[in-house]
């Protein structure tokens, strides 16, 4: 049987099974803390519902939290990698579930935006002489496609993006 902890991973020094974890998101202490920062974690947590609610319970009353995280994501730290594409209703949902506070949500990019990154990519490390194929595809892809957002529709470009960041008060 092969071995299924490199499944997907895009290079295989992504795989970290020798984490040593000192702490469970899912297991904060109850409303210690005025603050809270979670950035590109909740894709690493098995049940990011879970972990969201452990975050903002870990606040004090009025207490703010500020998560961010993918839109999309390549397979990365396996086998600390459990979920992509988590978007902005993920946090709306279990914000409304609970009371809280959504005071700033939104998509960092656009659909365009993950062209550019995505992309290139498949060019990998394709290279002729000093002429590497996924840097000049990045280079066209910034200067033409700024040009071409004027010709698609707001609902195609705001339906990706790169990562979604939110400021929630408990």
């Amino acid at each position: 049987m092969a071995d299924k902890r490199n499944i997907g991973l895009i290079e295989e020094s992504y795989n970290v099974p020798k984490y040593d974890i000192t702490s469970d998101i899912t297991e904060l202490p109850l409303s210690q803390f005025d603050y809270a920062l979670c950035t590109e974690v909740l894709e690493h947590v098995p049940d990011p519902a879970l972990g969201f609610l452990s975050v903002m319970n870990s606040l004090k009353t009025g207490g703010l939290a500020l998560f961010s995280f993918p839109l999309n994501s390549k397979i990365h730290q396996a086998p600390y990698y459990f979920c992509s594409g988590l978007s902005p209703y993920f946090i709306i949902h279990h914000s409304e579930l609970r009371d809280f506070k959504v005071l700033d949500l939104f998509i960092l990019g656009d659909s365009c935006d993950n062209l550019i990154e995505l992309v290139p990519q498949l060019f990998g490390q394709l290279s002729f002489k000093r002429f590497h194929l996924a840097h000049y595809t990045r280079k066209m892809l910034k200067m033409i496609l700024p040009k071409l957002r004027t010709k698609y529709g707001q609902d195609w470009l705001s339906s990706g993006g790169l990562a979604v960041f939110a400021i929630i008060k408990k």
